[in-house]
This record gives structure tokens, C-alpha cells and sequence, in this order.
């Protein structure tokens, strides 16, 4: 069997198990308590010193999405 097929049939099989696997877990969302926030206080959890920024931007409508462009590129 060529690698190409062999690669798409190991995909496939790897699809149905997933699928069948969904059908058997049970999702449900975690609740938040107020009282375990209350604690907490903000804290730098990044290198001391990151740069010059050189772009900041935001996403409309999303108040927890930004993006900014440093000093040495990347995003």
C-alpha cells in the first residue's frame, strides 16, 4: 500500500473512532464562583523588560482580543 493511501485510511479510521468516542462523553460548562476570584490580585507573569511596541490593535466587539507588533517583528 502506497504511502499516500495508507496515510488516508489511517485518517479515516482516526475520524470514525473520534466520532464514535463524541457519542459517549458527556459535556457540560464549568460554573464560576465569585468567592474563589476574590483572592486573586494581578501580577507580571512575563519577562521584565518586552521591548518598544511598535503596533497596537484591538478586535471590535471583543474586549479580551488584541494584537501588537514589537520591536524585534512577530505578532
Amino acid at each position: 500500500m502506497s504511502g499516500q493511501r495508507r496515510f488516508a485510511v489511517y485518517s479515516a479510521l482516526l475520524v470514525a473512532a473520534s466520532l464514535v468516542g463524541l457519542g459517549q462523553v458527556s459535556l457540560h460548562a464549568q460554573t464560576l464562583d465569585d468567592k474563589a476570584l476574590k483572592g486573586m490580585k494581578w501580577r507580571q507573569i512575563g519577562p521584565f523588560r518586552g521591548g518598544r511596541a511598535l503596533a497596537v490593535t484591538g478586535v471590535a466587539g471583543d474586549p479580551e482580543t488584541y494584537y501588537f507588533g514589537a520591536v524585534a517583528g512577530g505578532v
